[in-house]
Protein backbone atom coordinates (compact mmCIF):
# COMPACT_ATOMS: atom_id res chain seq x y z
CA UNK A 1 0.00 0.00 0.00
CA UNK A 2 1.07 3.62 -0.41
CA UNK A 3 -0.42 6.43 1.36
CA UNK A 4 -0.88 7.94 5.07
CA UNK A 5 -0.02 4.25 5.82
CA UNK A 6 2.97 2.90 4.00
CA UNK A 7 3.30 -1.20 3.70
CA UNK A 8 2.38 -4.41 2.99
CA UNK A 9 0.31 -5.69 6.15
CA UNK A 10 -3.71 -5.77 5.67
CA UNK A 11 -5.68 -3.18 6.63
CA UNK A 12 -8.89 -2.24 8.94
CA UNK A 13 -9.79 1.49 8.30
CA UNK A 14 -12.29 3.55 9.71
CA UNK A 15 -11.82 6.54 7.61
CA UNK A 16 -12.95 9.96 9.07
CA UNK A 17 -12.51 12.02 5.82
CA UNK A 18 -11.30 11.42 2.35
CA UNK A 19 -8.56 10.09 1.87
CA UNK A 20 -6.50 8.47 -1.09
CA UNK A 21 -4.49 4.65 -1.17
CA UNK A 22 -3.31 3.07 -3.80
CA UNK A 23 -2.41 -0.80 -4.42
CA UNK A 24 1.32 -1.60 -5.33
CA UNK A 25 1.03 -4.93 -6.41
CA UNK A 26 4.48 -7.49 -6.66
CA UNK A 27 4.59 -10.03 -8.89
CA UNK A 28 3.38 -12.85 -7.46
CA UNK A 29 0.95 -16.07 -6.74
CA UNK A 30 1.37 -19.75 -8.22
CA UNK A 31 2.38 -21.62 -11.36
CA UNK A 32 1.25 -24.90 -9.94
CA UNK A 33 -1.66 -26.66 -12.73
CA UNK A 34 -3.78 -29.33 -12.55
CA UNK A 35 -2.47 -31.09 -15.88
CA UNK A 36 -4.14 -34.66 -15.51
CA UNK A 37 -6.84 -36.66 -13.91
CA UNK A 38 -7.70 -40.44 -13.73
CA UNK A 39 -11.07 -40.44 -12.38
CA UNK A 40 -11.79 -43.93 -13.32
CA UNK A 41 -9.22 -46.63 -14.23
CA UNK A 42 -10.05 -49.48 -16.49
CA UNK A 43 -11.02 -52.88 -15.03
CA UNK A 44 -7.54 -55.02 -16.26
CA UNK A 45 -5.09 -51.67 -15.23
CA UNK A 46 -6.22 -50.28 -11.71
CA UNK A 47 -3.73 -47.35 -10.39
CA UNK A 48 -6.51 -45.91 -7.75
CA UNK A 49 -7.69 -42.48 -8.98
CA UNK A 50 -4.98 -39.70 -9.36
CA UNK A 51 -4.21 -36.09 -10.04
CA UNK A 52 -0.85 -34.92 -11.67
CA UNK A 53 0.10 -31.10 -10.87
CA UNK A 54 2.95 -29.23 -12.90
CA UNK A 55 4.58 -26.27 -11.78
CA UNK A 56 5.11 -24.05 -15.14
CA UNK A 57 6.71 -21.43 -13.20
CA UNK A 58 10.47 -20.44 -12.79
CA UNK A 59 10.89 -21.34 -9.46
CA UNK A 60 10.28 -23.78 -6.92
CA UNK A 61 6.68 -24.07 -4.93
CA UNK A 62 6.46 -24.78 -1.66
CA UNK A 63 3.32 -26.31 -1.12
CA UNK A 64 3.53 -27.07 2.65
CA UNK A 65 0.28 -26.99 4.64
CA UNK A 66 -1.76 -26.84 0.73
CA UNK A 67 -4.76 -28.57 0.02
CA UNK A 68 -6.05 -30.26 -2.28
CA UNK A 69 -9.75 -31.05 -2.19
CA UNK A 70 -13.40 -32.42 -3.97
CA UNK A 71 -16.90 -33.17 -2.81
CA UNK A 72 -15.81 -35.96 -0.31
CA UNK A 73 -12.60 -34.99 0.71
CA UNK A 74 -9.34 -32.91 1.66
CA UNK A 75 -5.43 -33.59 1.47
CA UNK A 76 -2.75 -31.52 2.89
CA UNK A 77 0.26 -31.31 1.92
CA UNK A 78 2.90 -32.17 4.45
CA UNK A 79 5.71 -29.82 5.53
CA UNK A 80 8.48 -29.22 3.04
CA UNK A 81 7.08 -30.00 0.08
CA UNK A 82 8.57 -28.56 -3.01
CA UNK A 83 8.14 -28.90 -6.50
CA UNK A 84 10.56 -27.51 -8.94
CA UNK A 85 10.82 -25.35 -11.88
CA UNK A 86 8.79 -27.33 -14.59
CA UNK A 87 8.93 -30.22 -12.10
CA UNK A 88 5.61 -32.36 -11.87
CA UNK A 89 4.05 -34.06 -7.99
CA UNK A 90 1.38 -37.01 -8.63
CA UNK A 91 -1.46 -36.89 -6.06
CA UNK A 92 -2.85 -40.59 -5.73
CA UNK A 93 -5.31 -41.79 -3.92
CA UNK A 94 -3.60 -45.56 -2.70
CA UNK A 95 0.09 -45.27 -2.85
CA UNK A 96 0.49 -48.94 -3.29
CA UNK A 97 -2.12 -49.43 -5.86
CA UNK A 98 -0.16 -46.86 -8.01
CA UNK A 99 2.96 -48.24 -7.58
CA UNK A 100 2.21 -51.71 -8.64
CA UNK A 101 1.34 -50.33 -12.32
CA UNK A 102 3.65 -47.01 -12.42
CA UNK A 103 6.37 -48.35 -10.46
CA UNK A 104 9.07 -45.79 -11.60
CA UNK A 105 6.59 -42.74 -11.11
CA UNK A 106 7.59 -40.14 -8.89
CA UNK A 107 7.67 -37.87 -7.12
CA UNK A 108 4.44 -38.86 -6.01
CA UNK A 109 2.47 -37.90 -2.55
CA UNK A 110 -1.08 -40.09 -0.94
CA UNK A 111 -2.92 -41.48 0.45
CA UNK A 112 -4.91 -38.68 -0.50
CA UNK A 113 -8.32 -40.98 1.53
CA UNK A 114 -10.93 -40.25 -0.83
CA UNK A 115 -11.41 -41.08 -4.97
CA UNK A 116 -12.52 -38.88 -7.63
CA UNK A 117 -16.25 -39.23 -8.96
CA UNK A 118 -16.91 -41.53 -11.99
CA UNK A 119 -19.47 -38.69 -12.94
CA UNK A 120 -17.36 -35.79 -12.93
CA UNK A 121 -16.86 -33.62 -10.11
CA UNK A 122 -15.11 -30.20 -8.95
CA UNK A 123 -11.40 -30.55 -7.97
CA UNK A 124 -9.84 -27.88 -6.60
CA UNK A 125 -6.00 -26.95 -5.59
CA UNK A 126 -5.58 -23.87 -2.73
CA UNK A 127 -2.30 -22.82 -0.85
CA UNK A 128 -1.80 -22.79 3.15
CA UNK A 129 -4.22 -19.60 3.39
CA UNK A 130 -7.10 -21.04 1.68
CA UNK A 131 -6.22 -19.15 -2.07
CA UNK A 132 -7.72 -21.09 -4.98
CA UNK A 133 -4.88 -21.80 -7.13
CA UNK A 134 -6.18 -23.85 -9.40
CA UNK A 135 -9.74 -25.52 -10.00
CA UNK A 136 -11.28 -27.97 -12.48
CA UNK A 137 -14.63 -28.69 -13.11
CA UNK A 138 -14.23 -32.63 -15.44
CA UNK A 139 -17.27 -34.53 -16.38
CA UNK A 140 -17.34 -37.72 -17.91
CA UNK A 141 -19.16 -37.03 -21.28
CA UNK A 142 -19.27 -34.37 -24.05
CA UNK A 143 -17.62 -31.80 -24.47
CA UNK A 144 -15.25 -33.97 -21.77
CA UNK A 145 -14.00 -37.36 -23.84
CA UNK A 146 -15.97 -39.97 -22.51
CA UNK A 147 -13.17 -42.58 -22.92
CA UNK A 148 -11.64 -41.39 -19.98
CA UNK A 149 -14.20 -42.69 -18.06
CA UNK A 150 -13.33 -46.47 -17.78
CA UNK A 151 -11.41 -47.22 -21.00
CA UNK A 152 -8.11 -46.97 -19.82
CA UNK A 153 -6.85 -43.34 -20.81
CA UNK A 154 -6.78 -40.02 -18.58
CA UNK A 155 -7.74 -36.62 -19.13
CA UNK A 156 -4.75 -34.93 -20.12
CA UNK A 157 -4.56 -30.60 -20.45
CA UNK A 158 -3.10 -30.82 -24.18
CA UNK A 159 -1.18 -27.15 -23.24
CA UNK A 160 -0.17 -26.07 -19.46
CA UNK A 161 -0.88 -22.65 -20.30
CA UNK A 162 -3.99 -22.55 -21.62
CA UNK A 163 -7.24 -22.34 -19.04
CA UNK A 164 -7.98 -25.72 -18.31
CA UNK A 165 -11.44 -24.85 -17.34
CA UNK A 166 -12.26 -25.44 -20.40
CA UNK A 167 -12.93 -29.25 -21.79
CA UNK A 168 -11.94 -28.08 -25.40
CA UNK A 169 -8.09 -27.51 -23.87
CA UNK A 170 -8.13 -31.19 -22.67
CA UNK A 171 -7.63 -34.65 -24.54
CA UNK A 172 -7.23 -38.17 -23.86
CA UNK A 173 -3.98 -38.96 -22.55
CA UNK A 174 -1.39 -40.14 -25.13
CA UNK A 175 -0.45 -42.74 -23.36
CA UNK A 176 -2.44 -45.64 -22.88
CA UNK A 177 -3.11 -45.31 -19.26
CA UNK A 178 -1.68 -41.90 -18.78
CA UNK A 179 1.93 -40.38 -18.17
CA UNK A 180 1.93 -39.51 -14.41
CA UNK A 181 4.86 -37.26 -13.94
CA UNK A 182 6.70 -37.40 -16.98
CA UNK A 183 7.56 -34.38 -18.78
CA UNK A 184 7.62 -33.61 -22.22
CA UNK A 185 4.68 -35.90 -23.56
CA UNK A 186 2.49 -33.26 -24.69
Amino acid sequence: WEGPIDGDAKLTLLPTGDMAFTARFSPGGSAMVITEINYHSSDDFDPGDWIELHNVGTITEDLSGWRVRDEDGEYVFPSDTYVPAGGFLVLVQDRDAFHLEFPEAGPVLGDLGFGLSGAGERIVLEDAIGTVIDEIQYGDSYPWPPEADGDGPTLELVDPSSDNADPANWRLSRARHGSPGVPGRR
